[in-house]
């Protein structure tokens, strides 16, 4: 499943930019039980992670911004809080459960509307890939399905599986991991980052449609960004996957995937099912087989994740923002916009929304580049006009 955690460099966000222009305080925090914050016995035991909830970070930020505010003798300075992705959703949550502490929330790519089953991922992908790279795609699973069935050895020495899939678990972890790979590409196609800069859709589909067919075209792919990301070999173990998940070491490799699979649990779902008959992945991609990692890997009971889903929509309001001075910015590549807003709310003088063609995953918070889309430019332009309009209001 492709998460909402990315790995940014600070360095190169449009915030240093501004920061430098209004000669403003910069201050990143670190989300509770990711990193070094964990509170409790500093382990990720599931008793542990019952601290863990956007409830309970917004609470932090909370006190951060008080302490700050005392610590550096700024308590008439504005705050502004910034975020993209599921920290995206925190900034303007943070803007609307503490309207006294935060005076402007910028919010890029958010993912504010919590969904259980989210196919609409995969039907994103689809649509940005183009028609004729989703043709190649979907003639490339149709023939790794049919190997699988005839000559299994085949496709899982071409693909480099891990392990040989025993379980129909394991087959579904190989095609969910395979999945992946066009998924990273999509999510962040053409951003000015390591992945996006390296990746983009044209480059993609332009080598799955050069191969000798569109099976060895989608391989070559899969192979040259397997490489280009140091990974050995595809997931292809389903206990694997959840050992690796149930390990409460907080230094562990997959530390932050245990603390993000436990809120998508308890809070978001956002599982990238397979459903459409249009889209090219495997079908057994199913709702079922990410409510089972909650049981495996936390002891949650699977009814429980869309009782929790409901409650944070309820709880947040979903699409329904209710606040003001929010900026809210999403492109329409990035299959996470499904989850967000795209279209002005009621009052856009109040909560202005950005829906740029053509670029990905928080696109607009890295900093500017010649190679920036024309949609980009005007977008981040707007959502910063509106930002100095309020920062300049009494």
């Amino acid at each position: 499943m492709r998460a909402l955690l990315a790995k940014l460099s600070s360095g190169h966000f449009i915030l240093n930019e501004k920061a430098q222009q209004y000669g403003a305080l910069m201050v990143s925090i670190e989300h509770r039980f990711y990193g070094k914050s964990t509170p409790g016995d500093g382990t990720l035991s599931t008793s542990n992670l019952r601290l863990l909830s956007a409830d309970q970070a917004l609470a932090d930020y909370a006190v951060f911004i008080d302490y700050i505010k005392k610590e550096y003798k700024a308590a008439d300075s504005k705050v502004v809080t910034f975020g993209g992705s599921y920290s995206g959703s925190l900034s303007a949550w943070m803007r609307q459960k503490y309207p006294n502490l935060v005076d402007i929330g910028y919010a890029s790519s958010a993912p504010v509307f919590a969904k259980l089953d989210f196919p609409e991922y995969f039907q994103v992908v689809t649509e940005s890939v183009g028609r004729f790279c989703a043709q190649h795609l979907t003639n490339a699973y149709k023939t790794i399905e049919s190997y699988m069935q005839s000559d299994p050895s085949k496709v899982l020495q071409d693909f480099r599986a891990c392990s040989n899939p025993i379980t129909d678990l394991d087959l579904t972890t190989f095609y969910e991991a395979l999945s992946d790979s066009v998924a990273g590409v999509i999510q962040y196609s053409g951003d000015n980052n390591g992945l996006g800069r390296a990746w983009n859709v044209s480059k993609m589909c332009n080598i799955i449609a050069n191969g000798a067919d569109s099976y060895t075209g989608y391989l070559n792919f899969v192979r040259q960004f397997m490489d280009s990301q140091g990974e050995k070999c595809t997931d292809s173990s389903y206990n694997t996957v959840i050992n690796e998940l149930k390990n409460t070491d907080p230094k562990a490799p997959g530390a932050a995937s245990r603390s993000w699979m436990y809120q998508t649990c308890v809070e978001y779902g956002y599982y990238q099912t397979v459903e459409s008959s249009n889209v090219p992945f495997s079908k057994r991609i199913t709702l079922d087989y990410f409510l089972g990692m909650c049981r495996d890997v936390y002891g949650i009971d699977v009814n429980s994740p869309a009782k929790s889903v409901d409650y944070t929509n309820s709880y947040y309001g979903g699409r329904d923002v209710r606040s003001s001075k929010i900026v809210f910015l999403n492109g329409s590549v990035d299959p996470w916009h499904a989850l967000g807003l795209i279209s002005d709310t009621s009052k856009p003088e109040c909560m202005p929304v950005m829906y740029i063609k053509g670029t990905a995953h928080c696109a607009d918070l890295y900093g500017t580049s010649p190679y920036d889309l024309q949609s980009l430019t005007l977008a981040r332009e707007a959502a910063w006009k509106s930002v100095d309009k309020w920062l300049h209001e009494k």
